[in-house]
């Protein structure tokens, strides 16, 4: 595929993990790419895997005169640049107790201060439109033991995704930020730990995990490429839990997390279903009558059919039909979905939570439709039938 091609992307730390799996993504996309790294070891490493068109810039990501750098390398190189994915980052965990001032400082250097030099060194070759993509970690959002300040140097680079996106957005420069959870990287070889406690710590890391494994860095793609999606803004989107109905229990606590309040939404536009320009189409309904429901849609927009290719429009509007052409349909040919479009256009069926819910879950989730929405709009939205 060349959804990337001709964009510039640099990669800081991309030598190993989530940098290196990216790195290879981008190429795949047909992406000019530059990856950054200190140790020489897995420079040459990297170089050999990714191959020689892949710009290498040694750098320490810590040190805010080296982003001028690397800024510079990148001009001369690539001229500007589209696509920023700072990466590089440092994961020391010790309890409250065992931190120095020099490790505290060092943490941040790495995480927070170089970052921030970079994106300053970047900004006059930045493109219009660019994207800036901080890699922020799930322990700036929970509290896990031992990783104060860690947590903390990554809750900073949320924060800073959050004011560069306003701050940028009207030189057409997009800044968001994902938040892997526990992922399998060389990140962990680097804690410093003797093999046991290695042991232990993924042990404790997984057991919070409701897969009850670590995460692969191609599983950060999917997020980073919503994140990235053109003029988006605010807080990253975050994967779901492994368990279905975890994240379900969750999605109906939360209202809609982590996108949008869902009773709102419904709310919204049940409000003004009786105005002259609005008419709701329930996807039940539309699936059972398709041909009767297609003439009302054709009705109501003032469209004129062409008898002589109704067949042929019916046809290609049927769940089936998308289904065998999603790859025409499906945002980004389904490159984003495991199963690719098939996955996306899935089975098209209503209540098919019921064959994944008890029925006290159902009987939860109607309560608070009815609840939420009244009588009449909770009716429709179930059925597509009204009082």
């Amino acid at each position: 595929m060349d959804r990337l091609k001709n964009k510039r992307a640099l990669i800081t730390g991309g030598t190993s993990g989530i940098g290196l799996e990216t790195a290879r993504q981008f190429l795949n996309e047909g992406a000019r790419v530059a990856i950054t790294g200190k140790n020489p070891a897995t420079l040459e490493a990297a170089r050999q895997e990714l191959g020689t068109d892949v710009l290498i810039i040694p750098a320490d990501a810590s040190d805010g005169a080296a982003q001028k750098m690397v800024a510079e390398t990148i001009r001369q190189q690539f001229g500007s640049l589209d696509i920023l994915f700072v990466n590089a980052g440092l994961a020391e965990l010790h309890p409250l107790e065992q931190w120095s001032e020099a490790a505290f400082d060092h943490t941040f250097a790495i995480n927070v201060k170089g970052p921030f030099f970079l994106v300053q060194a970047l900004l006059p070759i930045l493109a219009n439109p660019a994207s800036i993509i901080l890699n922020a970690s799930v322990n700036a959002h929970i509290g896990m033991p031992n990783t104060s300040v860690y947590g903390a140097s990554k809750a900073a680079l949320l924060s800073l995704a959050r004011t560069l996106s306003g701050e940028l957005i009207s030189r057409g420069i997009r800044v968001n930020a994902i938040s892997p959870g526990p992922i399998a990287t060389p990140l962990y070889s680097k804690l410093g730990l003797s093999e046991s406690d290695l042991k232990n710590v993924s042990s404790s890391i997984q057991s919070q995990v409701p897969a009850g494994r670590f995460g692969n860095p191609g599983e950060i793609a999917m997020y980073d490429a919503l994140n990235n999606s053109p003029g988006r803004v605010g807080p990253p989107l975050e994967p779901p839990p492994a368990d279905i109905r975890q994240y379900w229990h969750t999605w109906l606590e939360q209202d809609g997390f982590p996108y949008w309040s869902f009773w709102e939404n419904v709310r919204t536009w049940w409000e003004i279903r009786n105005l002259p320009n609005i008419l709701l189409v329930h996807f039940d309904v539309l699936k059972r009558h398709m041909p009767e429901e297609m003439r009302r849609i054709a009705a109501f927009l003032d469209i004129t059919i062409n008898e002589t290719k109704w067949d042929e429009i019916v046809e290609h509007c049927t769940f089936e039909w998308m289904r065998e052409h999603g790859e025409k349909i499906v945002p980004m040919g389904g490159a984003m979905w495991k199963g690719g479009t098939k996955t996306f256009i899935n089975k098209g069926t209503n209540g098919r939570w019921k064959e994944t819910l008890t029925e006290a879950e159902s009987a939860e989730y109607e309560g608070k439709a009815l609840a939420e929405l009244g009588p009449e709009c909770a009716l429709w939205l179930a059925t597509g039938e009204r009082f």
